[in-house]
């Protein structure tokens, strides 16, 4: 019995002394903690309050839950990524930007509720995952109520589904270098605030119909190869305030 006690006791403290060891190469000041390319495994709790989290470029793979008080910034970038539970990130309500930019999403992983109780978050970067698609719902003003910027380029979306995108509170949306072939009110919708669009460098060919962008000013459709546009009307009628179409 007491040689298993003792086995128990030391396992404990090694592997504590690993996770020690591994944070201990973090630096901290100002409420500010970076553990970038630290070999980290799991998000070290326990910080306190503490303003900005900056744990990119490690080894992450799952996210499980995230509870550190008075949080505003998150970087999760350049990990390995794969999964997110449910409600990770649900005690964050005082974050404002998430970056989860290289890492290993698909669209199916993407779920609404992976962002419930995200209700402060303004700017949402998920830039390099393979997502493929937007399943329905998924970027939903429901949990996402104050998101202003999202991007969503080099992902291979070649699929939105219907209110896959659905942000009144949006500003900038960005879907550049994805495999888009086509663009209706299908696939985002209620984008009342969206000032600017990127959708430079898909595969739209064909442009006969646009959402509602009410507040639109600036619209990127560079490098699609479009030999059909027939959104005279719908420019004058759904995008009334457009500045700029760039359309090289």
């Amino acid at each position: 019995m007491r040689v298993v006690t003792w086995l128990l006791v030391s396992l404990m403290l090694n592997v504590s002394s690993v996770w020690g060891s591994l944070f201990s190469k973090c630096s901290q000041q100002d409420g500010i903690v970076n553990c970038t390319h630290t070999g980290l495994t799991e998000i070290p709790q326990d910080l306190g309050e503490i303003e900005v989290l900056d744990l990119s470029g490690n080894q992450l793979t799952v996210i499980e839950t995230v509870d550190i008080e008075g949080l505003q910034t998150l970087n999760l970038s350049d990990n390995t990524i794969i999964n997110i539970h449910n409600s990770a990130f649900s005690h964050l309500d005082s974050l404002r930007s998430l970056d989860l930019s290289g890492n290993r999403l698909t669209g199916d992983s993407l779920r609404e509720a992976v962002f419930e109780g995200l209700n402060s978050l303004a700017s949402l970067n998920l830039e390099r995952n393979p997502l493929q698609r937007i399943r329905k719902d998924t970027f939903d003003f429901m949990t996402l109520l104050d998101v202003q910027y999202l991007d969503l380029s080099h992902c291979q979306i070649s699929e939105i589904e219907s209110y896959g995108i659905h942000l009144p509170s949006l500003k900038y949306l960005d879907l550049r270098w994805n495999s888009l072939e086509s663009f209706n009110d299908e696939m985002i919708h209620g984008l009342t605030s969206l000032v600017t669009l990127d959708l430079s460098h898909n595969h739209i060919r064909v442009l006969d119909e646009i959402p509602i962008m009410p507040s639109l000013e600036t619209w990127i459709l560079d490098s699609n190869g479009i030999e059909k546009l027939h959104i005279q009307t719908d420019l004058e009628y759904r995008a009334e305030n457009l500045k700029n179409l760039y359309l090289r």
